[in-house]
């Protein structure tokens, strides 16, 4: 996905996809454990944060009427305590996480695992 087209997303966008992403999931298997990863941060994408920070909460909000569903809040856990995002959890490219970043995501599903 190209800067511009990036720039051009609202949190309304995301949020709506969302919904029809769910809403389809939902429609075919109506009583799944729904777990969602909310949006990360990421410090390439650091000036997207305030609509990454509504597009989560517009889905947190969402999926907290809707039964046997869960909302992990990964966005807070990789932020250091400056409030950016954590620089030695992602590569290179500041956009994609090292093991050190998913073993914070790892920690925040475990619990939402199937045993």
């Amino acid at each position: 996905m190209t800067w511009r087209l990036l720039t051009t997303v609202t949190a309304k966008m995301v949020f709506d996809r969302f919904k029809k992403l769910f809403t389809d999931i939902r429609k075919r298997f109506s009583n799944i454990p729904f777990v969602y990863i909310s949006i990360k941060p990421s410090p390439s994408r650091w000036q997207l944060r305030e609509k990454m920070i509504a597009a989560n909460n517009q889905i947190e909000s969402f999926l907290a009427k809707k039964k046997n569903t869960v909302f992990l809040d990964v966005y807070h856990k990789m932020l250091g305590p400056n409030g950016t995002p954590i620089k030695e959890i992602y590569v290179e490219d500041n956009l994609h996480m090292n093991a050190k970043g998913y073993s914070i995501w790892k920690k925040e599903m475990q619990p939402h695992l199937l045993r």
